[in-house]
C-alpha cells in the first residue's frame, strides 16, 4: 500500500495573548479516510493582524514574514521526510506512534521509536514528558511504584525487563494482589499507587507504544477512609503545654503551625520569607505543593503569625520561615509530646496537623470546601472532600443556631 499523509495548517488562540496565534499542522492520513488524525506544534506563534486566514501564510513581503513562511514550509518538508524514515521502522504506520517519533526527532522529547519500550521504562517515560507539572513528591512516587512493578515482575518473570503487550487484566490484578499480601496498603494508598500505574501505561498507549489501553474496565476502589486530626479540647492541650525542652519547643511550634496553616511537613521545611505576601490587609503564603507542585494559597492567623515571629531571628533559619527537624525526628517527637499531654499517641504524627486545620481549624469554623482546597493545595475537589464528614462539634455548632430562633 503506498502510506502517505496530508498537512494542513490551523491556528489556535492562545491562552497567555489574545493578540497572538499559535500555529497547528493537522497530520491527516491518505490512505484511511477513517484514521485519526494528529495535531503537531510548529511552536511558532503569529498576530492575528499577520495572517493570512485563507492561504493560511504570513501575510506581507518583509523579510521576517518571508524567513517564517520558509521556515513554516521548511518544517512541512522535514515531516514528510520523517514520514518516510518512520516507515523504515513501522511497516503498517499508526500516526500515534508517528507522533511520538516526531517529538523526539524534533524536540528530543520522549523516547525513540528504535528503543523497545519496557514496562520498567514507562515511569520515567512519564516523568520526561510531565516534568514540569510534577512535584518532587510525585515523581518520587513514580520512582516507588516503578520499584514495586519491577519486584513483582522479577518474581513472576525472573526479569524486570518485560515487553508492554504482556500488560492486560490478569496481570494488573495480579500486582495488586502482590501490594495488598505483602505490604498490606490501605485500600486508598493502594488505590493512590494503581492511579500512578495506569497513568504511565495510558501514556505509553497514547504515544503509540502499545495498540490499546490494557487496563479498560479495571475500576479502582476507595475504602473508608479514617482522617485522624485534633479535636478542639486536644489542640489547646498542646498549645497551653511547656515543653521545657528546646527540641520538643521547636517541634510543638511546628506542629501548631500546621494546624493553623494546613502545610505539610515537606512544605514546612521549603518555606521561604518570599512567600509571604500581603493580599488586601491581609498576610498569606503563596507556594507550589512539594507533592504535586499546585499553587496554595493559605492565610496566616495570629497564631501562625506569631510562631513566624519567633524564629525570626533565629541563625538555623537563613531565608526559611521554620527549621523544621527530619521528618523521622519530628514523629518520634510528637510522640513524646502526646504522651506528655495525655492523647493517644497513635494518633499524633506529622500528617494530623494537616488533617487538623482541615476539620477543626476550617470546616468545624464555617470555612468553605472550595476555600479549603485551594489551601491545602488539591488538585481536585474530590480529595478536599475527605475532610466534610460531619463532627460532633459542628453538628452542636449548628443545633445552637438552629435552637436559638
Amino acid at each position: 500500500m503506498n502510506y502517505q499523509i496530508k498537512i494542513t495548517r490551523v491556528t489556535r488562540k492562545t491562552v497567555s495573548d489574545k493578540n497572538n496565534l499559535s500555529i497547528i499542522l493537522r497530520i491527516k492520513p491518505i490512505w484511511d479516510f477513517k484514521g485519526v488524525e494528529i495535531t503537531f506544534s510548529t511552536r511558532m506563534l503569529v498576530n492575528l493582524d499577520k495572517w493570512h486566514s485563507q492561504k493560511k501564510v504570513f501575510k506581507g513581503n518583509t523579510l521576517e514574514s518571508q524567513r517564517n513562511n520558509v521556515e513554516l514550509e521548511a518544517l512541512e518538508n522535514q515531516i514528510k521526510g520523517l514520514f518516510i524514515k518512520y516507515l523504515e521502522i513501522d511497516s503498517v504506520p499508526n500516526l500515534k506512534r508517528f507522533k511520538s517519533f516526531l517529538d523526539y526527532s524534533l524536540f528530543n522529547k520522549g523516547v525513540s521509536l528504535e528503543q523497545k519500550l519496557y514496562v520498567s521504562d514507562i515511569f520515567d517515560h512519564y516523568i520526561k514528558l510531565h516534568s514540569s507539572s510534577l512535584g518532587k513528591k510525585r515523581k518520587q512516587r513514580f520512582d516507588f511504584v516503578r520499584r514495586r512493578v519491577n519486584e513483582l515482575n522479577q518474581t513472576v518473570y525472573q526479569t524486570e525487563k518485560i515487553e508492554l503487550k504482556k500488560l492486560d487484566r490478569e496481570w494488573y490484578y495480579s500486582f495488586k494482589e502482590f501490594m495488598l499480601e505483602k505490604y498490606e496498603y490501605h485500600p486508598n494508598t493502594l488505590t493512590g499507587y494503581l492511579k500512578v500505574l495506569r497513568a504511565a501505561v495510558r501514556e505509553a498507549f497514547k504515544n503509540g507504544f502499545i495498540d490499546r489501553y490494557p487496563f479498560e474496565g479495571c475500576k479502582l476502589e476507595y475504602g473508608e477512609e479514617d482522617i485522624r486530626y485534633l479535636n478542639e479540647t486536644d489542640l489547646n492541650k498542646i498549645l497551653n503545654h511547656d515543653c521545657n525542652d528546646a527540641r520538643l519547643d521547636l517541634v510543638k511550634d511546628c506542629f501548631i503551625f500546621s494546624c493553623q496553616t494546613g502545610l505539610a511537613h515537606g512544605d514546612m521545611r521549603t518555606l521561604t520569607r518570599n512567600m509571604i505576601l500581603t493580599e488586601g490587609n491581609e498576610l498569606v503564603i503563596e507556594k507550589s505543593r512539594e507533592k504535586s507542585n499546585v499553587k496554595s494559597i493559605i492565610p496566616l492567623n495570629e497564631a501562625a503569625l506569631g510562631i513566624i515571629e519567633k524564629y525570626k531571628i533565629d541563625p538555623r533559619c537563613t531565608n526559611l520561615i521554620l527549621p523544621v527537624p527530619h521528618i523521622n525526628d519530628y514523629n518520634h517527637m510528637l510522640k513524646r509530646i502526646s504522651d506528655k499531654c495525655d492523647l493517644n499517641a497513635s494518633n499524633l504524627s506529622s500528617h494530623v496537623g494537616r488533617h487538623t486545620f482541615a476539620t477543626t481549624v476550617w470546616l468545624a469554623k464555617g470555612g468553605s470546601l472550595e476555600v479549603l482546597q485551594k489551601i491545602l493545595g488539591h488538585k481536585t475537589i474530590r480529595t478536599t472532600q475527605r475532610y466534610g464528614k460531619i463532627t460532633s462539634l459542628r453538628v452542636t455548632n449548628e443545633a445552637k443556631k438552629v435552637f436559638a430562633i
